[in-house]
């Protein structure tokens, strides 16, 4: 039985995704909910233009910039912090299907 998983939860799930088979950590964001995560932590830096979204202590964040090979000169000098990305943006399966469906969907 699949399941599907969604940015926030009320309760924790299983620690693999449903999808994908990926490994979750599941993180308290809020009063009561819950956010399925990739495993692993990114370096995160503060951006306002940016759309990425984090869990950030206890809270999901926009306004963040994540690490990555063709941004690394940007994170020089500059304040950065690790948070976790929630899996739903992350997820292969996911990605998949959206573009499968933007395709099928173009005017």
């Amino acid at each position: 039985m699949q399941e599907r998983v969604y940015l926030t939860h009320f309760k924790r799930g299983m620690d693999i995704c449903p999808q994908c088979e990926a490994a979750l950590v599941w993180r308290k964001v809020g009063d009561r909910k819950y956010c399925p995560c990739d495993r692993n932590p990114v370096l995160c830096m503060w951006d306002p233009c940016s759309p990425l979204h984090v869990v950030y202590k206890g809270e999901i964040i926009t306004g963040v910039k994540i690490l990555t090979a063709q941004n690394a000169g940007d994170f020089i000098g500059q304040r950065t912090f690790y948070a976790l990305q929630p899996h739903v943006f992350t997820c292969r399966k996911f990605r998949y299907l959206s573009l499968k469906y933007a395709k099928q969907n173009q005017l």
